[in-house]
């Protein structure tokens, strides 16, 4: 299970990242935003509840992860 979050977290990061941070221009779009966020904060807290949060510090990640943090 390591493996595949390893190789899947910093993709699905960046897209959602970029995603959050597109204007929403009504609220339809408000809405998908608002649940886009909901769906990846409740991913985070599964693979903190799993105890597979190394995967975010993992050497493939950590500069990633860095800056991702950075821009929160």
């Amino acid at each position: 299970m390591f493996q595949v979050l390893d190789e899947l977290i910093t993709p699905l990061t960046a897209h959602v990242s970029q995603l959050l941070v597109q204007p929403t221009s009504g609220t339809d779009d408000a809405l998908t935003h608002g649940e886009s966020k909901k769906g990846y904060l409740n991913l985070l807290s599964s693979i903190m509840t799993s105890k597979l949060q190394g995967v975010f510090l993992s050497e493939r990640r950590y500069l990633y992860w860095c800056r991702f943090m950075l821009d929160l």
